[in-house]
Order: structure tokens, then C-alpha cells, then sequence
């Protein structure tokens, strides 16, 4: 996400993350502002690819993993809305190859279910290969965003659906002494924003 290769030349230039955990807020008064889709992708994707009908069972996966940046009222929490006017085409080449690694997902599918059926031998890059197009296949629908905002609300979360892109909306909001968390490194080039964390794997 964000500007491509930005995170790698930034490390390449000598500008060293602090990589020992969750450093302290900035002051005891200031918000982390999370960027949900840019900071929790990997965890959105298994718990809403596993949740099947129980969408609560993913929403709690999901808190369990946002907690961990902060106390409940130190989060202000933004999920990304409609693909913005300005990025049509973006989000074009985006559900494009949406589509085409849904195709491979089938066609992955179809050659294991072959080889189950032919008793044939399952190697290791047979599965791998499933694992990784269905991985690429995945997308949050609005439904279930629209689900999780609401089953947090409900907890007494501060979250908030934008219109757009959350990072947008969060650069508009963020204060000089807050925190933003995200993976999206658009959010290094607004003026606004004083401090990134990148959560890391």
C-alpha cells in the first residue's frame, strides 16, 4: 500500500525503525489514530476468510489484535469506505486482478481436487499454491466492514466508517501530539501526521 518501495528506500537510507515493541504514546494526552485496512490486513483476511456464516467470531479476532495498540480509550479507529472518486482507475486495475487471482484460486483448486480424485500425489507447492491465490482472491466486503464498525461501536470503541480512503480522513483529523498506526506509507507525506508506527509480522 502507499507509495511503492518507499518502506525498503527509507530503511535503505539509514532511517532505522524502532523494531523493540510498542513504544509509548508521544504524551499521556495524545490518540492513536489506526488505519484498520492499512494496519491489520494479514488478520482481517484469515479471520474473515475462516468466519464463514459467524462474522462475530472474526470481529472479535480482529479487536483482540487492535487492542494490543492501545487501551480502549487511547483508539480512534477508521475503516476505509467506497474507492475514491480520484483512484478509479486504481481500483480498476485493483478488482482486475482481484478477478484474475480468483481465477487462479479455481484453477489451483481444480488441479488438487484432480489429483485427490486420480490418487495422485499431493506435494508441498500444490497447497502452497491454493493457500497463496485464494490469499490474493480476498477482499473485506462493505457488508462485513460495515458489520465489524458496528459490532465495535456497540463494545464502546471510537470507530469511524469514512466516505473513502481512511488515510485521508486521518490526516485530516490527527493532532500534532498523536500517533498513526498503519502499513500505508501515504500517510508519511502528510504534514499532519507526527509519528507512524508500522506494525511489523
Amino acid at each position: 500500500m502507499g507509495v511503492k518501495g518507499l518502506w525498503l528506500l527509507l530503511r535503505n537510507k539509514g532511517h532505522a525503525a524502532d523494531i523493540h515493541g510498542k513504544p509509548s504514546c508521544p504524551i499521556p494526552a495524545s490518540k492513536i489514530w489506526v488505519d484498520v485496512c492499512g494496519s491489520q490486513f494479514s488478520t482481517i483476511r484469515y479471520a474473515y476468510s475462516i468466519a464463514h456464516s459467524d462474522t462475530n467470531n472474526a470481529h472479535r479476532r480482529l479487536e483482540q489484535q487492535l487492542i494490543k495498540l492501545g487501551k480502549k480509550d487511547e483508539l480512534v479507529l477508521y475503516v476505509d469506505g467506497h474507492p475514491a472518486a480520484e483512484k478509479a482507475n486504481t481500483h480498476h486495475q485493483r478488482k482486475q486482478n482481484l478477478l484474475k487471482a480468483r481465477e487462479r484460486a479455481y484453477r489451483a483448486l481444480v488441479t488438487l481436487e484432480d489429483r485427490l480424485q486420480t490418487n495422485k500425489r499431493i506435494r508441498k507447492h500444490h497447497m502452497k499454491t491454493v493457500y497463496k491465490e485464494l490469499a490474493s482472491a480476498f477482499s473485506w466486503t462493505m457488508k462485513d466492514r460495515r458489520g465489524f464498525v458496528d459490532y465495535m461501536a456497540n463494545n464502546g470503541y471510537e470507530i469511524i466508517l469514512c466516505a473513502t480512503e481512511a488515510d485521508v480522513k486521518i490526516a485530516a483529523d490527527c493532532q500534532e501530539v498523536d500517533v498513526v498506526v498503519t502499513g500505508d506509507s501515504d500517510l508519511l507525506f502528510y504534514k499532519s501526521v507526527p509519528v507512524v508506527w508500522r506494525p511489523m509480522g
